[in-house]
């Protein structure tokens, strides 16, 4: 709904922008009120224009703060008077309080219900500081109050309303219902914008239970109208992405962009080239791929963006995914809550060196909103046993697991029922250890419903020991994604294949090929295998089992990808784990082999930048993105102070990230998963605004 501006091309990114605005409201996305029509008059309010030639690591990190100090002046603050002018508000969202985020309209300071004294602003830098309060007019399901007005010598709550003229007759609107759109003034009637002229502000007086009692009165016939909810500035989103246009393509400052963005200010960045840009033939086409990943960038939690969806599930008439989307048999409205994570590992080279681990994991029911998180790793946070290996340390893990969850709670208002890992980077040697990872995973779920849930105690509490069983977390299926392998698929003849570019092209499979038999090894050769006993040591409480039929295997190749190029390679899963194929705790169906597969094949299309099948599942895809700029960014962020290690009670090495005002968090991106692990219940909704503080509304 907001956007800042970082041009490094000497004020070259204005053509870019009107062409990326336009292109971005051809596809649907939203922008705030005028943004498309007055490009020029904005980019002189938002732009940070920085220097063309020293694109150091000091000059992106102050400009890129500028870029968002100006964006929450002219957004926010409503410093330049825009939104003002045009009587609308800037529409946002905000934090209501530990795990409630609304959309919201903003009434900033030296306006009518609003504040008398000037906006206090930063010495150093000039822009409005985000400590002071500011109103919000929250939707009305929510909070129908917005003002405490004064009618007649008393003082009562009151809505603030917008009298408009539509088509010659007089209509009173809900503030949510007016915009400024391409240059005129526009509000809703029957759920559609039309045309409609500003006539004057109203305020409808509220009743104790909420409801309006008397006729709207205009501005004139109340006094001293002030915002009933206040809250500080630094709690609404505000900017919810970074355009940053950069002279050439350069790896270097690409990847300091990002860990600037993602690292200090947690908010998303879009980089566009000048020399790719303006070397277009199309260049509506180049703005259209930006918008599209822009937008995927957006499907998150906090912004409620979704690139699209897919269909064909085998529940809710063929709506949704299969399995993942399912309904419990006996509650045909509800979700069975399944969460779907992926794990990926960047590693330094050489003895010692330190491991990125980075984790996604889908939020919604249609698997494109997602969070992310990143963890580091060294030799002493592992056992010994597992040093050398690509295995995730237990307490490592336990953060991954633990953030993953609370945001999904956050979403949900309850944990996970199943859940579903892909684990990329394990190798056949580490198959024995991925046990240890799978106790991290249950050990998280349990100290997770053990600190939040005051009567929580497992049924099998003498076998489970405080360690999580299957029982008291969810039903685990662990795969093992393995793209480095020398299997290819080929078709018997061209006839049955798909002929790529070129006349010389390989004849590859076509999409959607799986190999399940022949040349997968069974999971019984595994060292992790499946429980299908029907209780505990014969004394515990019965488990639920779904009707046996037996597999010799689960692992499975997939080519989800057209062959384009070369010859298409597949992505071996190895399911060291699927309990969701035998225990029947949640009331649905069980996820056996063909489920399986035909699950990960249609996630491969929920890849928000690509209107194609990817080879990998995204959460996978993502991670590793993830965790490769992050070892990019280490070296720089361990020897500027920015990122300190330190021995925990265990003599585990802890990494903590170090804030601008020298506070220790071991969230190193803060905006991607805001959970403090030191206090289960701090949890904010995910991909929160720069610099936010959790508090709730204060009413005044």
């Amino acid at each position: 709904s907001s956007f800042g501006v970082l041009d490094f091309t000497s004020g070259g990114g204005r053509e870019y922008l009107q062409t990326q605005f336009r292109n971005c409201e051809k596809y649907g996305m939203q922008l705030p009120d005028s943004a498309s029509e007055c490009v020029d008059g904005i980019a002189g309010d938002i732009c940070q224009n920085g220097s063309r030639s020293a694109l150091s690591p000091e000059s992106i990190w102050s400009d890129f703060g500028q870029a968002i100090y100006k964006a929450r002046d002219f957004f926010v603050h409503d410093v330049r008077g825009r939104f003002r002018g045009n009587n609308t508000w800037f529409r946002s969202r905000c934090i209501l309080g530990a795990e409630q985020s609304s959309e919201c309209l903003v009434i900033p300071h030296g306006s009518p219900g609003r504040y008398e004294h000037d906006d206090k602003k930063d010495p150093n830098y000039g822009h409005v500081v985000d400590d002071q309060e500011i109103g919000l007019i929250l939707p009305r399901d929510i909070e129908p109050r917005t003002h405490k007005v004064t009618v007649g010598g008393g003082t009562g709550p009151a809505r603030v309303m917008v009298g408009v003229i539509i088509n010659g007759r007089q209509e009173i609107v809900d503030p949510f219902d007016v915009r400024h759109w391409n240059g005129r003034y526009q509000a809703k009637e029957n759920n559609v914008w039309v045309n409609a002229e500003f006539g004057t502000m109203l305020y409808q007086l509220i009743d104790a239970n909420g409801g309006p009692f008397r006729k709207p009165l205009p501005e004139n016939e109340v006094s001293l109208p002030k915002p009933f909810h206040l809250v500080p500035a630094s709690t609404v989103e505000g900017p919810a992405a970074v355009f940053v246009y950069i002279p050439e393509h350069s790896k270097d400052h690409y990847n300091l962009i990002k860990m600037v963005a993602s690292f200090e200010f947690s908010v998303t960045s879009q980089v566009a080239v000048e020399t790719n840009y303006k070397k277009q033939k199309n260049k509506d086409q180049y703005c259209a791929a930006i918008a599209l990943k822009l937008n995927g960038k957006l499907s998150n939690t906090w912004n409620c963006g979704r690139a699209w969806t897919v269909n064909g599930g085998n529940n809710n008439n063929g709506a949704g995914l299969v399995w993942y989307s399912e309904s419990p048999k006996a509650q045909p409205t509800q979700w069975i809550r399944t969460l779907v994570v992926g794990l990926s590992m960047a590693r330094g080279q050489g003895q010692g060196a330190l491991t990125v681990v980075a984790a996604t994991a889908c939020m919604d029911k249609h698997a494109m909103q997602t969070c992310s998180t990143i963890k580091i790793q060294d030799e002493n946070s592992m056992s010994l046993e597992d040093r050398n290996t690509s295995v995730i340390a237990k307490a490592v893990l336990m953060e991954i697991i633990s953030e993953m969850a609370c945001q999904f709670r956050v979403y949900h208002r309850g944990y996970p029922q199943r859940l579903l890992v892909y684990r990329d980077g394990l190798s056949d040697g580490n198959f024995p250890a991925a046990a240890s990872e799978i106790d991290a995973i249950r050990q998280a779920f349990y100290n997770l419903r053990s600190s939040s849930e005051a009567s929580f105690q497992c049924v099998n509490a003498e076998e489970c020991k405080g360690k999580g069983c299957k029982f008291c977390t969810p039903t685990i299926t662990f795969i093992s994604c393995q793209n480095d392998h020398g299997i290819k698929l080929v078709p018997k003849d061209d006839s049955q294949g798909v002929r790529g570019r070129g006349n010389r092209a390989p004849t590859n499979v076509h999409s959607g090929t799986v190999v399940d038999h022949t040349i997968v090894e069974g999971m019984q050769n595994l060292a992790v295998e499946n429980d299908d006993e029907g209780s505990v040591s014969g004394a515990g409480p019965n488990l639920p089992l779904f009707a046996r039929i037996e597999t010799s295997s689960y692992d499975f190749l997939l080519t989800p990808q057209g062959g384009l190029k070369g010859t298409s390679k597949p992505v071996y899963y190895r399911v060291l784990l699927n309990e969701n194929d035998i225990y029947d705790f949640s009331g649905g169906t069980r996820l056996d082999r063909d489920s399986l597969e035909a699950l990960t094949y249609q996630l491969s299309f929920l890849y928000s930048t690509a209107t194609k099948a990817t080879r990998s599942v995204p959460v996978v895809h993502y991670s590793s993105s993830l965790a490769n700029q992050a070892m990019g960014w280490l070296g720089h962020l361990v020897h500027s102070g920015k990122v300190t290690c330190e021995r925990n009670e265990d003599g585990e090495t802890e990494f903590l990230r170090v804030d601008s005002a020298g506070i220790q968090s071991k969230q190193l991106l803060p905006g991607f998963a805001p959970y403090d692990p030191n206090d289960p219940q701090d949890t904010r909704p995910a991909f929160r605004p720069c610099g936010l503080i959790c508090a709730k509304a204060k009413k005044g």
